[in-house]
């Protein structure tokens, strides 16, 4: 473990039902990576990025945020986490683009604190960050797939997170839409200095975007850059014999 770390997964193992979901799970991300994670349906993704934030026990093993056990990190607002399908959930209530943007200042100065002036900026600026200012009075349910997902991006912002966990975002955003979301992601890993960890499906588009893949089939598989590791050998490891290469030069 070195201490250029922001998390550190150590030993990780997890069964469900008896069944094995993560068998002896061990990396290390540094500060300002930009990590793309891979691997098959049931291959314990999201399993594993509920277990780093807390939301799930390990059988055995051990996270660490900035040195510090999981359990024990008390600054919960450097960390900023978009679920799976939080952008596509059915909306029912008149909550505002703002209005959701700045539940996600909570993390940071807990239920009971007003607002200050500092927070409102910060609201102000996670909102400008994802581009999505102008759409402040909208209406959450009136906005697309792809502009929601800016909002839960900009929400997980406001508590001005070192890092950032995105869960399939890409989900139901078209073409264009994620071409602009990459760049988007790269922004905010190169400019803002925010550490991006995302679980994608799409393992071509990603291998041009992160600086890092993580490929997980229950195992760990690999771990490193796009061109060391996107081979068809490692990619048969994760997905099965029948897939070719997919990493190609632009």
């Amino acid at each position: 473990m070195k201490e250029d770390n922001c998390i550190d997964v150590i030993g990780i193992n997890y069964k469900y039902n008896g069944n094995t979901i993560l068998e002896n799970i061990e990396f290390s991300v540094p500060v300002g990576e930009y990590m793309g994670i891979i691997g098959p349906n049931g291959g314990g993704k999201t399993t594993l990025i509920r277990i780093m934030l807390g939301l799930l026990k390990p059988e055995t093993g051990q996270v660490k945020f900035f040195g510090q056990p999981v359990e024990d990190f008390r600054e919960r607002h450097l960390i900023g986490y978009v679920p799976q399908r939080a952008a596509h959930e059915e909306f029912y209530f008149p909550a505002t683009v703002e209005e959701i943007v700045k539940s996600g200042r909570t993390s940071k100065i807990g239920l009971l604190r007003r607002y200050s002036a500092a927070d409102k900026l910060a609201v102000t600026q996670a909102m400008e960050a994802a581009d999505i200012i102008d759409y402040r009075k909208r209406l959450i349910a009136e906005l697309s797939g792809g502009e929601r997902q800016r909002v839960f991006i900009a929400r997980a912002l406001a508590g001005e997170p070192k890092i950032l966990i995105l869960d399939e975002p890409e989900v139901g955003v078209d073409i264009v839409s994620k071409d602009r979301f990459h760049s988007f992601l790269k922004h905010l890993n190169k400019d803002m200095q925010i550490t991006i960890l995302f679980i994608s499906h799409d393992v071509g588009a990603i291998a041009h975007e992160v600086s890092d893949i993580l490929c997980l089939n229950i195992r760990l598989i690999c771990h490193g850059s796009p061109k060391q590791y996107i081979k068809e050998d490692f990619l048969a490891q994760v997905y099965g014999k029948k897939v070719k290469s997919i990493y190609h030069d632009h």
